[in-house]
């Protein structure tokens, strides 16, 4: 049986990391910069008061119209990115001090289902000849689900039968292509910038 779990920012927060976009943002404030290009930039995502990283990603493509041209708003969306990339890195080594490694619930997919469907589940599983094969895909930066399965990047077996096949992070990982953005071009204000592949 193939399952895929899709895991989100939760994963983090549940392991005592700060990551949500309210705390990074609280520590983008406090980080000094001469540019006044920046400091505008942090005053309007501020006035904005976004909630989610996805807030952010859309407010920065309305910001676009706001810059005089490619490399102002370049240079503001890498001061966020690299500002994330080592607010992310400080985050992430605490996860050494968190010592709870319980990984059961993943292998045991029908602890999440309702009465109904887990009966059906469990028979079918019943059935099978076969263990689990997993895979996950992370929108996170971070190795939180590498640290907690012990996963490096071959797949792993475990004793139960399971197998994790991969992890696939689909925004990159701190320290290997971050990926920000927003869904299309239409979400980038600025119309010059919206067919600019830098951009």
């Amino acid at each position: 049986m193939n399952i895929l779990y899709i895991i989100g920012n939760g994963l983090d927060i549940a392991h005592h990391l700060k990551t949500s976009y309210q705390e990074f943002f609280k520590y983008y404030l406090t980080q000094p910069s001469d540019d006044e290009d920046i400091l505008a930039m942090k005053k309007d995502i501020e006035s904005h008061r976004f909630e989610t990283w996805a807030d952010l990603e859309m407010g920065m493509g309305v910001y676009s119209s706001q810059c005089i041209n490619k490399e102002v708003f370049l240079k503001c969306l890498n001061d966020i990115k690299s500002n994330l990339k080592i607010y992310l890195q400080k985050e992430s080594e605490k996860i050494n001090l968190y010592t709870l490694k319980s990984y059961s619930n993943l292998l045991n997919p029908g602890l999440f289902l309702d009465p109904e469907p887990k009966n059906q589940y469990d028979l079918y599983r019943k059935r099978m000849t076969s263990g689990l094969s997993i895979d996950f895909m992370t929108f996170n930066y971070t190795s939180t689900l590498e640290w907690l399965l012990e996963f490096k990047s071959s797949p792993k077996v475990f004793t139960t039968g399971a197998k994790i096949e991969s992890i696939q992070h689909v925004h990159g990982l701190i320290d290997n292509m971050m990926v920000m953005g927003v869904n299309d071009s239409s979400q980038i204000s600025n119309t010059e910038y919206n067919s600019d592949i830098d951009i």
